[in-house]
């Protein structure tokens, strides 16, 4: 370090441990901004600290959605962002089946809601032997289809679903 060659300080106050070094080791800023030379080779390098991180939000891209509520007339199962629901009699797939079991004609694997990171709903038959219905169409099995807020659903003959927003993050 003593060979002469002009070390650079970064005005956070760390030195640069090489006259070649581009980025401040302390807030990552590029040197050849800088223009102070360091103080002494003997003096320890002085480190502040870092600032915290600001969050800057998109003005373009909406904030992150909360995800979709399904509403049936024996309770309701919240879909947050970025998770995906197996609807059905199955136990093991669907956490929310005393909601569901009483309805003898949906099958244990009836349909798949998915609600992306964004909060975009969709909904898939999974070929159901008594159908998945949206606003009156039959879903043929294994489409998916895109799901709002306001829409109607239905399982098989008579499980009327509505679409809601969900207020869960």
């Amino acid at each position: 370090m003593g060979s002469g060659k002009r070390l650079r300080t970064c005005p956070c106050g760390v030195t640069a441990a090489t006259a070649a070094q581009l980025v401040c080791r302390g807030c990552l800023a590029p040197l050849h901004l800088t223009v102070r030379p360091a103080a002494s080779s003997a003096e320890p390098p002085v480190k502040k600290a870092a600032a915290a991180p600001k969050t800057v939000r998109d003005p373009v891209r909406p904030a992150p959605s909360a995800g979709l509520r399904l509403q049936f007339s024996s309770g309701a199962i919240d879909v947050p962002a970025g998770r995906t629901l197996i609807l059905g009699r199955g136990r093991q797939e669907c956490p929310d089946t005393e909601i569901l079991e009483r309805f003898g004609n949906l099958s244990r694997r009836h349909a798949t809601v998915f609600v992306d990171v964004d909060g975009t709903g969709w909904i898939r038959d999974e070929d159901s032997t008594n159908g998945t219905f949206l606003d009156g169409r039959r879903l043929s099995p294994g489409s998916r289809v895109r799901l709002k807020p306001g829409n109607s659903l239905r399982l098989a003959a008579d499980v009327p679903v509505r679409v809601l927003r969900s207020g869960r993050r």
